[in-house]
Formats: C-alpha cells, sequence, structure tokens
C-alpha cells in the first residue's frame, strides 16, 4: 500500500498522547460569543431604515461570501468585518428579495491591531439551490452568491481545463535561442505556459507535476480517466496523463552532456517583449527536475514501463550533475531529490544523503516546501526507512499542520492570515488534503473548504481569485483539492 498501513498504525499510536496534549482547534472549539440580541419580528427588510458603515478602506462589501458558490449539504458560513457588527442576518433570494432564512450573528474572536470587529453567520442549514445574499443592519447587503449541487465537481472540470489551456503546442516555433549563445536554439516544444508571454518554468512545472502525482498516490480511486480530454479513454487517469505531458517537455530541458538542466523559456530583454531564450542551467532547477523525474518513473510504472525507464535515466543523470555541484546545492534541495530516488531504487547512495540530513533536521520545524515534500516521501517510502526518524518526521507534521488550523482560528477570515496570498492559501489546502489521509480529521476537510471559500471571495477585498489563477502550481492545487472534496463524504 501507499502509506506503508503497518508503519503507521504504530506512528500513530505514538502520536495519540502528542495530539491529545495539543489538543484541536476546530470550529467546535471556537470562543464565539452570540450576540443575536432583537427580536426581527415581522420586519420585511433591514434596509428600510439603513445604516450604512464605509469605515472599511475602499469600497468591498463588509460582508464576505464564496462568489463561487456554496454546495448542498456542506457547511455554509459568510464573513462579517466593520466597526460595529449587527445582531442578526437575513438570506434573501436575488430574484424575489424575500427571505429565506434567517439567524444570528456570532462574534469571532480574532488576532488584529486593528479596530475592526468580525463576525460570522452560519447558514448551512439551507440547502435551496438558487441565487441569494445576505443582507442585515448596518453593513447592508453581501454580494450575490449561489447554493448548487456539484460546486467542487465543477470546479475541478474547470481547472483542468484551464490547465490543458496552457499547453503550448508549438505556438513559439521549434527552435529557441540560448540567452548566452544565441548562434545556438534549443528544441523545447510542449509544456505548459507558466505566464501571460508564453514564458516555461522548469522549477515550476516540476512542482506542479510532483503534486499532481502525489494526490493521485494518496487518492488513487477518486481521479478518473473521463474528464473529457484528448487522453480520456486511454486507461491512464486524466491527473496523470497531464504529469506526463509535462513530464515530456521537461525532458527537453535536460543537458543530456552534462545533466544539468535549463532553469526556463524566458523573455529575451535584449530582443523585446515577444522574443523567447533559453536560460542557463542552474543547480535549483537541477535538483527540482531531479526529484520530479524520480517521482514520475516511480507513479509511471504501471502505465508507460518507457516512460518510467527513460524518466529515472533522467534523473539519475540529473543526480550526478548535483553530486559534481554538491556544494553550491541547498540541502533541502539535495534532500528532497535523494529521498524521491531513494524510494525509487533503494539504493544506499541516495540513503546516505537523507540519512545525514534527517540526522540534522528531522527534529526541526519544516522551514522550506523541499523539506516538508521530502518528509512526506519519506514517510510514504516502503524502504528500510528509520522509525526514529519517521516519528520525528511525523511528529512534525502534525505541529505542523496544526499552526495552520490554529493560525486559520484566529484569522478573520478562516485561513493562515488575513490578506493570504491565494498561491498560498491554495497550498495550505492541498497540505490538509495530504495530511487528512495520514490522520484523518473533519477539521482537515473543513480546512481545505475554507481555503477555497477564501480564494472564491470569502477574503477582504471580496474578490473570486478563481477568476484570475491562471499558473500550473495553483490549478494543480485546485485540480487535487477540489477532486478530494467533491468524492468526501464529509458533508
Amino acid at each position: 500500500m501507499l502509506f506503508f498501513k503497518k508503519k503507521m498504525v504504530n506512528f500513530i499510536a505514538l502520536l495519540m498522547s502528542f495530539l491529545l496534549l495539543c489538543g484541536c482547534s476546530g470550529s467546535d472549539g471556537e470562543p464565539v460569543e452570540n450576540i443575536f440580541t432583537k427580536d426581527i419580528g415581522s420586519r420585511k427588510s433591514m434596509l428600510e431604515n439603513p445604516s450604512i458603515d464605509y469605515e472599511l478602506p475602499g469600497v468591498y462589501p463588509a460582508i464576505s461570501v464564496d462568489l463561487m458558490g456554496y454546495e448542498v449539504g456542506r457547511k455554509k458560513i459568510a464573513v462579517l468585518a466593520a466597526s460595529r457588527l449587527p445582531a442578526f442576518y437575513e438570506v434573501r433570494d436575488s430574484q424575489t428579495g424575500k427571505v429565506v432564512y434567517e439567524g444570528g450573528v456570532k462574534r469571532k474572536n480574532v488576532r488584529s491591531d486593528s479596530e475592526i470587529s468580525v463576525g460570522t453567520v452560519d447558514f448551512s442549514g439551507f440547502n435551496t439551490p438558487g441565487t441569494y445574499y445576505i443582507e442585515t443592519e448596518i453593513l447592508g447587503r453581501s454580494k450575490d452568491f449561489s447554493i448548487v449541487e456539484d460546486v467542487y465537481q465543477s470546479m475541478l472540470t474547470d481547472a483542468y481545463g484551464k490547465l490543458r489551456a496552457l499547453r503550448c503546442d508549438g505556438c513559439h516555433g521549434e527552435r529557441i535561442p540560448f540567452e548566452q549563445d544565441k548562434s545556438s536554439t534549443l528544441n523545447s516544444v510542449g509544456g505548459w505556459h507558466t505566464s501571460a508571454e508564453g514564458e516555461k518554468d522548469v522549477v515550476e512545472s516540476c512542482l506542479a507535476v510532483m503534486d499532481l502525482c502525489t494526490i493521485y498516490e494518496f487518492y488513487p480511486k477518486i481521479f478518473s480517466d473521463d474528464y473529457g480530454s484528448e487522453d480520456s479513454g486511454n486507461r491512464i487517469p486524466d491527473i496523470l496523463d497531464e504529469a506526463f505531458y509535462e513530464a515530456n517537455w521537461l525532458f527537453t530541458m535536460q543537458n543530456k552532456e552534462s545533466g544539468g538542466v535549463y532553469a526556463s523559456i524566458s523573455l529575451d530583454g535584449d530582443k523585446g517583449s515577444d522574443s523567447l531564450c533559453v536560460r542557463a542551467e542552474t543547480t535549483r532547477a537541477t535538483a527540482y527536475y531531479c526529484a520530479c523525474m524520480a517521482k514520475v518513473s516511480f507513479v509511471s510504472k504501471r502505465f508507460n514501463q518507457e516512460l518510467s525507464n527513460k524518466a529515472m535515466q533522467a534523473a539519475v543523470l540529473a543526480w550526478n550533475a548535483l553530486e559534481a555541484n554538491k556544494s553550491i546545492v541547498d540541502s533541502d534541495q539535495m534532500f528532497r531529490a535523494a529521498s524521491e530516488l531513494f524510494r525509487l531504487t533503494g539504493q544506499d547512495v541516495y540513503k546516505k544523503v537523507v540519512n545525514d540530513f534527517l540526522s540534522a533536521n528531522a527534529d526541526k520545524p519544516y522551514e522550506s516546501r523541499s523539506t516538508l515534500d521530502g518528509a512526506i516521501t519519506y514517510l510514504s517510502s516502503a524502504r528500510a526507512t528509520d522509525v526514529g526518524f519517521c516519528t520525528l518526521l511525523m511528529n512534525n507534521l502534525m505541529k505542523h499542520t496544526e499552526g495552520k488550523v490554529a493560525d486559520a482560528t484566529a484569522s478573520k477570515y478562516l485561513v493562515e492570515a488575513d490578506e493570504a496570498e491565494a498561491s498560498d492559501v491554495l497550498r495550505t489546502a492541498y497540505e490538509f488534503a495530504i495530511v487528512d489521509y495520514i490522520n484523518s480529521s473533519i477539521e482537515y476537510v473543513n480546512g481545505e473548504e475554507d481555503c477555497l471559500h477564501y480564494v472564491g471571495g470569502r477574503n477582504a477585498y471580496s474578490i473570486n481569485y478563481f477568476d484570475s489563477i491562471d499558473t500550473p502550481d495553483s490549478l494543480v492545487k485546485i485540480i487535487a483539492v477540489a477532486a478530494r472534496l467533491s468524492a468526501s463524504d464529509d458533508k
């Protein structure tokens, strides 16, 4: 099995006392105060004598909702932020203006230096599909939002479509000149665009491919071969079709002589905004490429042995380049690559690098994505791993995740920071999905949903960030989390 179940039982047992001491910071334990103090009686509208609070900067509504919509049968929460909070709220039909649901506002205790008060309204009990808005005294009304079936399934399909739309099938020509030698060119057709200008970045591509492969490893049953792409029906889950498509472009970015990897296809500043060039090899690109190819080799074995062999050869070649330059390679990136190669091959040369890194770092908080992802790979390996390292890594993984849960509980918009970047929030949602496999908890499922609600508009600016997300790394996170939630029974 993927996660070395016998070991995991022991690890979870070791952690139970730790977790009991730490406690959980979910919604059931949140210190809230119900400030519903007025009887709404037979009032027809809260705005008969409106008192609108314009103290927040800008013109953003003080009532933030998920503009992507709320799913029937799941939690539905809106966030209120203003200098004064109302006592109660009404949910109204956008077409008729009629009240369809009502209740009290709960004050939320948050970490904030401002004088803004924060409250939440929970209308999870209302599940009639349609388009609505929330109205209150003082704050007026929210933007319109919908309640629909299969929000996450639609999100998943849209994210797949947006990722495929990033494919560069020869749109910039077959030959791209090198930045430092314009007389030489590279044939690098294919791959996802990682910017609107047509650039293609190796590190971002590798991160996205690895996340696609990892989420499939943990949840293979939720990914199908029928999302309507040109590859559907080939008996390979569409999520892996995307990963393998990008892997085939990544092959073109490796220098077969040195083993090093070119950093990107980027805009050439010397030739104007429409010209692209190949950036030089970097140890960073080579390290991520090495880890990515090792993971592609591992995952593709049962689907495409030729691809698996090619990816393993590319990973080993990249590793040799890293070894030749290890004095300038970041240790966490070296660990990330070694952890994937150790799981793939079991060879001592990679095991030693992993063990040396963990001897110095296994008990330390995760300070980089490379370390966290390498730890997850190590924990999911069926190789002869060290029980002591595994226990330390599990402890740190749980501390890391519970810390994010605590940060979300203490923030205005139920995510790790009041004005977090959408890409960071999506990464957190992805981590919740991974950790939920290891130690299943409704707390993590709720965390995933809260992250998507934030990106969908339940944020300080009431902006639907989904509309502007167009980078592979973020789209991959949406695919992973939306697929998880779409298949989840935790409603």
